[in-house]
């Protein structure tokens, strides 16, 4: 049985929301993550630096956030992870 993980986190991001006005907003949410959500198989040990790459290239939409927001409108986004649980072993992953 491959790996599945829940993670918890807050992306931030600059979104331009008329011309000449860009503000920074935030949302908080979590998602499910499976093998089938990368190319490689994941684990413990690799599971935090393939979910950074997965969540900056994924449309914000794609994240669960609590309003729609146009991709092409939002720049400079950060993920900061909260935490990562292993759903398979009910254990946090603690980044190594």
């Amino acid at each position: 049985m491959s790996n599945y993980y829940k993670v918890f986190f807050t992306i931030t991001f600059d979104y331009s929301e008329k011309k000449n006005k860009v503000i920074t907003k935030f949302f908080k949410s979590d998602v499910d993550l499976t093998t089938n959500d990368f190319p490689e198989n994941i684990n413990d040990t690799n599971i935090y630096k393939l979910w950074n790459k997965h969540a900056l290239k994924k449309p914000l939409n794609d994240l669960n956030p609590d309003n729609e927001f146009n991709e092409n409108k939002a720049s400079n986004k950060k993920i900061v992870t909260h935490r990562i649980v292993n759903l398979k072993t009910l254990t946090e992953v603690f980044n190594s």
